[in-house]
This record gives C-alpha cells, sequence and structure tokens, in this order.
C-alpha cells in the first residue's frame, strides 16, 4: 500500500491514530493542550514525518559542532547588543530618527561600549570567531566597517515615523510577571502558543505598529509559504504583537507590516527587508494573520489525532529535504 499510494490514510504512510491502543490514543489527544511555537508548527507544516521523529520519537543526530554553532553565537551576542542599547536609549528619551549630533555621538559611544563588554564575555578564541569580532567591532577597531555602525546609520535615517517601543517580547509563558496576563497566556484558537518578538515599533500618530525581526542570514519568507501556511512566525508574532500593545497602552493599534532585518556583514545584504505581502496594506495583512491562526489549529488537530505523513510540498527538496536528519529512514524517494 505504501509504494502503490504512499499519501493514502493508513498506519503504513503515517495515520497512525487507528492502530493505536486506547491510552496511547489519550496521550495523543492530550497534545492538544500543549503550548506551540512556531518552530515547532512550521516543521509540522513541512513535513509532518519529521515532526513525528523529532518531537514524538524523541530521536536525535548526533553529528559534530559545525559552523553552524558559531553562527547562532554570533546571532545571539547581536540580539543582545541591540537589546541592550536600545533599552538604555529608551531610559534616556533618545529617538536615533533625526538625532542631533550629539545624541548620535552618545548613541554611537554606548553601543561600542556594549558591544565591547558582550564581545569579550562570549570570549572569542578560535580564527572564525576573531572574524566574527570585526565584523560587529569594525576590522582593527575601525567602527566605521562594522555591522554595528550600519546599524546606527540605518536607524537614524529612517523616514517612516515608526519608533522601536518594546524589545525582546516574550509572549505565552506563563511565568513571565512582567508582560500582562493576557499575552502570558495567549491562544489561538484555544491552542497555546509561545515566542519572543524581537522588536516592535510604533507609530502613535497613525497607531499602527510593525514587527521587527532580526537575522544574521537575512532571509525573508515568500508569500507562497506565508499563504500556505509554512511560515508562521511574522503572521503570528503581528497577532500577539496586537494583543501586547493593547493590554500595555490602552489601545487599538493596527499591524502595518513586518520587516526582516538582516543583519549580515555585506552592504548589499545587509538592513531592513519588507516582507511584501504583509506590508503591502492593512486588508492583506490581516487575511495572513487570520490565515496563520486557521494554520496552527489545523495543524494541532492533525498532531492530536496522528497524522504524520511524509512531506507533500511541491518543492519539498529545496524547503525540507535537502538537509533533513531523517532522509536515510523516511524513504521519501519511494514516492517519485
Amino acid at each position: 500500500m505504501r509504494t502503490k499510494d504512499p499519501f493514502a490514510a493508513s498506519a503504513y504512510t503515517g495515520d497512525i491514530y487507528e492502530s493505536l491502543r486506547e491510552n496511547d490514543k489519550d496521550w495523543l489527544d492530550s497534545l492538544k493542550n500543549n503550548r506551540y511555537s512556531t518552530s515547532q508548527l512550521e516543521t509540522y507544516a513541512k513535513c509532518p514525518y519529521k515532526y513525528f521523529a523529532e518531537r514524538i520519537l524523541n530521536l536525535e543526530q548526533i553529528a559534530e559542532p559545525v559552523e553552524e554553532v558559531e553562527a547562532l553565537e554570533m546571532g545571539s551576542i547581536l540580539h543582545n547588543i541591540l537589546y541592550d542599547f536600545y533599552a538604555r536609549l529608551k531610559n534616556k528619551n533618545i529617538i536615533l530618527f533625526n538625532c542631533s549630533q550629539d545624541e548620535l555621538k552618545y548613541a554611537e559611544d554606548l553601543l561600542f561600549s556594549i558591544a565591547e563588554k558582550k564581545v569579550e564575555d562570549a570570549n572569542f578564541k578560535s580564527p572564525l570567531s576573531f572574524y566574527d569580532r570585526e565584523k560587529i567591532l569594525g576590522i582593527n577597531n575601525n567602527r566605521r566597517s562594522s555591522i554595528l555602525y550600519e546599524f546606527l546609520k540605518a536607524e537614524r535615517e529612517r523616514k517612516d515615523g515608526f519608533v522601536p517601543a518594546f524589545l525582546e517580547v516574550g509572549f505565552g509563558f506563563p511565568d513571565n510577571y512582567e508582560i500582562p496576563e493576557s499575552v502570558r497566556n495567549i491562544k489561538v484558537k484555544d491552542i497555546a502558543v509561545r515566542g519572543k518578538i524581537d522588536r516592535i515599533d510604533i507609530n502613535n500618530e497613525e497607531r499602527a505598529f510593525k514587527v521587527i525581526d532580526y537575522k544574521l542570514g537575512g532571509r525573508k519568507p515568500t508569500d507562497e509559504d506565508l499563504r500556505t501556511g509554512i511560515s508562521l512566525q511574522l503572521p503570528l508574532y503581528m497577532f500577539a504583537a496586537k494583543e501586547l500593545i493593547k493590554a500595555q497602552l490602552k489601545k487599538d493599534f493596527e499591524p502595518e507590516g513586518a520587516d526582516i532585518y538582516s543583519l549580515r556583514y555585506r552592504e548589499k545584504y545587509f538592513g531592513r527587508l519588507p516582507v511584501k505581502s504583509l506590508s503591502s496594506d492593512k486588508s492583506s495583512a490581516e487575511i495572513l494573520i487570520e490565515s496563520c491562526l486557521d494554520s496552527i489549529a489545523e495543524y494541532v488537530q492533525s498532531i492530536s489525532t496522528g497524522k504524520f505523513h511524509l512531506t507533500q510540498l511541491k518543492d519539498r527538496e529545496n524547503k525540507v529535504c535537502r538537509f533533513c536528519s531523517f532522509r536515510a529512514i523516511c524513504r521519501i524517494e519511494e514516492t517519485g
């Protein structure tokens, strides 16, 4: 059956619910009560079998540390630097857009002093890490050749009327009493979700907001991935941001868009990358947000009823299979 019709509903093709014992069915059903992150849900969206292997069977690949680990460290350091920087600017009531030369100099010195401390704490040792150090602080400590100086310049020159208002905001974490109760226990169609938004910028005059997501690689989700429910992060973050702003400011703000902020160390790839389908107009954004919420409910329903078939994506090789750790055991090639 698996060879004749690899996506027919049967235990051999990943539809396992009916073949389970009653206590196992009860356990699967209880997964509706879990708290889900976008990375978990996006894994299921791309390949339910991969989700099954990773999250149900808890299989892990044993591998040597690679450059990806160092890239994650680099991304974490930059996130921490930018969070501390903007938090301290807010305390001083300094807005970078169109700021004075004195304020700009203060901001530059503050940014690099924070960065130097973070880099020192990270204890860079390897040649690659030394290269990353120069990306952050500048070649031979020349600030103007650094990622951070480019960031400072770009933030001062932006002209959209939005200013950073919320930084590193978590939602769906019940024990985080720094955020409103409605955001701590946020749900999507009765599904508990969680995440952390890098930054929310607001425009008070227009009662609008933008979600900003820092990325070291600068890759944007495609319109197709947003429409088909493969990319959930930004629409979900926009939904959560609206709830957060309403709880904190006691006002309704509408989503104006979402930007990937590329921190890649190349001028061509550095800076804000608006996600067009979430930024073109408010009605389009709201449609995609609602579609995202529907997809989340659908995925959790499928997880709790034991549907873990192989990926059916048209471009599965590029979207999920190429670097998948479970490719050797799923036998996706047999499906043609």
